[in-house]
């Protein structure tokens, strides 16, 4: 099955998880819910959801700035832009790891870029998972601490065998081999942002702590666009667990399976579900029209 075949596939696979979830709803509930709602909430959210994304793009330019000094602004953040347009389209990550190869045109080493995208990937996941840890605390009391500590450590143990040379090694020898050209620089990079730029890791990860903030807050007005208030804490908790469905490289983006996700435990507080869809394809429209507005522009742009 080719690449193009493969996105169709999990295109359609996201589809259909979102379109059964819908229907199990009740699609006329959904609608109901969507024709009442305030939309001068929903513009102030799509202003927010770009704010997010500009504070991305400032996430990975303190990564890649260290490595490329020389990078101008304006060609990488259309390069991120890009990137972006491309996440709306590839399964999990992949769309996120398109920088790379954007970035190729910058005279930025693809291994070189991989690595700034994964350190990103890296910090805004040990983000998420904590705070996905503490939703599952928090929402299901009867989960104890020493369940949390215990996940904990085996990530912990998990990173730091996953950075070891040895596991490096059999890794670049049996994974990637005749590939292992186009990762020249990955390991020097990746490792440089724990040893000598490892400052900036500190900053990526403020940024990431406040665009987890900003997103929360875009969230909590889609919300209020169907009338309901969620507290900010609820929306930062769920968001972890959401940001951690968006790792599974089932769908394109996540498409379906963060619906999900959020549906089940946004319900676990007593928002109902016709209200939570209602959210999401808010949601969704105002990713796809940023998405868009993003093409016009490069286009005007070229």
């Amino acid at each position: 099955m080719n690449i193009k075949w493969k996105k169709s596939l999990k295109f359609i696979i996201g589809l259909l998880i979102l379109s059964v979830l819908f229907w199990k709803i009740g699609l006329n509930k959904i609608i109901e819910v969507l024709s009442t709602a305030d939309y001068k909430y929903s513009l102030a959210a799509f202003g927010v959801f770009t704010i997010s994304t500009f504070i991305e793009a400032l996430n990975l330019w303190v990564l890649i700035k260290p490595v490329h000094p020389e990078l101008p602004k304006k060609p990488f953040l259309k390069s991120y832009l890009l990137s972006r347009v491309s996440a709306l389209f590839l399964p999990g990550r992949l769309g996120d790891y398109s920088l790379a190869y954007f970035l190729k045109k910058e005279n930025v080493v693809l291994g070189e870029g991989i690595a700034a995208v994964t350190m990103d990937k890296m910090i805004t996941s040990l983000c998420s998972i904590i705070i996905g840890l503490l939703a599952i605390y928090f929402l299901f009391p009867t989960t104890n601490m020493i369940k949390i500590i215990v996940y904990l450590t085996i990530l912990i143990i998990v990173v730091i065998i996953g950075l070891s040379n040895y596991v490096r090694n059999l890794i670049k020898k049996y994974l990637l081999r005749k590939y292992a050209t186009y990762f020249t620089g990955f390991s020097t990079t990746l490792f440089s942002y724990l040893k000598h730029n490892f400052k900036w890791s500190l900053v990526n990860l403020i940024i990431t702590i406040i665009r987890i903030g900003v997103i929360a807050s875009s969230a909590w007005l889609m919300f209020a666009a169907v009338g309901v208030k969620v507290s900010m804490l609820n929306l930062i908790l769920i968001g972890g667990l959401e940001t951690l469905s968006n790792f599974i490289p089932l769908t394109i983006n996540g498409l379906g399976i963060k619906q999900s996700v959020g549906v089940y435990f946004f319900t676990q507080i007593g928002i109902l579900p016709e209200l939570i869809a209602a959210r999401y394809i808010i949601g969704i429209l105002i990713q796809y029209s940023f998405g868009l507005l993003t093409i016009i522009f490069i286009k005007n742009e070229d």
